[in-house]
């Protein structure tokens, strides 16, 4: 260990990580709300979330300065038979939602004929998405997988993987609490799939395929539109 960086565990490292990111997660949005004044909830969580953003950075460059924490980049880098043997499930399941985004549609129209008048691709980019969003879900695999699962695996000494990506999820779940319910399910669930798959190919590359598929593409098909209703 450095002589610039504390005596902590792994273990007490993430768990005092955790503590400190939602704390300034709660108090950024709370802040954040009072100083908009803004009745739109979709312009707060744009700015808010760009603020988070920034101050989760600073945070886990503190981190990675004075503690144990660590950043794994071998996850960028995979050897080609992890990434091939990654990928394959991966798409398998992009499929999968895919196929069950498409058969929401038609059993919602078949509900709602009014339904149909929504196109079946439009690009639905409001001010949380827009073209950035892409490059967002990059970043938040590097961020979810490369620092945050990596170093909760490093904690319960690489022997727990179910534990790891549940903790993992878990996290996951809560930094979304400025969203509904089921946004921060959907994330939960997202972030145990990809995180199995990391756990058995530590790349982040297949994660990044689900994360857009299951992200993006309701944007896309009028799912949200659907649900908002």
């Amino acid at each position: 260990m450095g002589k610039n960086k504390f005596n902590l565990s792994v273990a007490m490292t993430m768990i005092l990580y955790a503590i400190t990111t939602i704390t300034i997660m709660v108090f950024n949005i709370r802040v954040y709300s009072l100083i908009a004044k803004s009745d739109d909830v979709s312009l707060t969580r744009f700015y808010g979330s760009k603020a988070l953003m920034v101050t989760v950075v600073i945070l886990t460059v503190i981190f990675l300065a004075v503690t144990p924490l660590k950043i794994n980049l071998k996850g960028l880098r995979p050897s080609r038979q992890i990434f091939t043997r990654q990928m394959k499930p991966s798409v398998v399941i992009s499929v999968i939602v895919l196929l069950s985004f498409l058969g929401f549609r038609f059993y919602m129209q078949s509900k709602d004929p009014s339904i149909a008048e929504i196109p079946y691709f439009g690009l639905y980019l409001n001010m949380n998405t827009r073209w950035f969003y892409p490059v967002s879900i990059v970043l938040q695999e590097i961020y979810i997988k490369l620092v945050v699962q990596d170093n909760f695996s490093e904690a319960f000494d690489r022997k727990h993987p179910h534990m790891t990506v549940w903790v993992t999820a878990f996290f996951f779940f809560i930094i979304h609490f400025q969203y509904p319910l089921y946004y921060m399910t959907g994330a939960m669930v997202l972030c145990m799939i990809t995180g199995y798959l990391f756990e058995k190919y530590p790349s982040i590359w297949g994660p990044v395929l689900i994360h857009f598929v299951i992200g993006f593409l309701p944007r896309c098909l009028g799912i949200l539109q659907i649900i908002e209703r």
